[in-house]
């Protein structure tokens, strides 16, 4: 983790030492799973953290619920969104700074969105199931440019 990921080895050994090993290991993303849903007591017991935090994740669009009889739910990826926050903010970042991994999500989301369109609004189930694919495809590689980009900045900054 510290040579792959880089991360510091007190935050190693939190994970490490943490009571949940499912905090640990994130699931693999897929555009076609069906997801669950808890609720706010649920996302904070799985983040460790404080419902004002997951509020301020959702002022800054970061986790977004849906609201039914008054009850917040929540999305499992919204909950595991909720958990890298938490992890990060131990570092000092509050809710506020977090909006930039947001932001630039949505605009990598954006533009490979545009390079399937045509296959995600077909009504051809195939057609359309082959856009999800492709999407998936693309997602994994954004995924991977991206990292391997800020590793890069993230190496030039340390060998300054």
């Amino acid at each position: 983790l510290q040579r792959d990921q880089f991360l510091p080895l007190k935050v190693i050994r939190d994970e490490l030492d943490s009571p949940r090993p499912e905090l640990r290991r994130p699931r693999a993303p897929t555009l076609r799973a069906e997801e669950g849903e808890v609720d706010l007591a649920e996302l904070c017991r799985r983040a460790e953290v404080e419902p004002d935090f997951v509020r301020r994740l959702e002022e800054y669009d970061v986790v977004a619920p849906r609201i039914a009889g008054g009850e917040r739910f929540y999305r499992d990826s919204d909950a595991e969104i909720a958990v890298a926050c938490a992890r990060i903010a131990r570092h000092g970042l509050d809710a506020r700074h977090l909006r930039a991994f947001r932001t630039a999500a949505g605009r990598q989301s954006a533009l490979l969105e545009q390079l399937v369109s045509t296959g995600l609004h077909s009504r051809d189930p195939e057609r359309r199931r082959a856009a999800i694919s492709e999407l998936e495809g693309l997602a994994t590689v954004a995924t991977e440019l991206a990292q391997l980009l800020l590793l890069r900045d993230l190496k030039e900054a340390a060998d300054r």
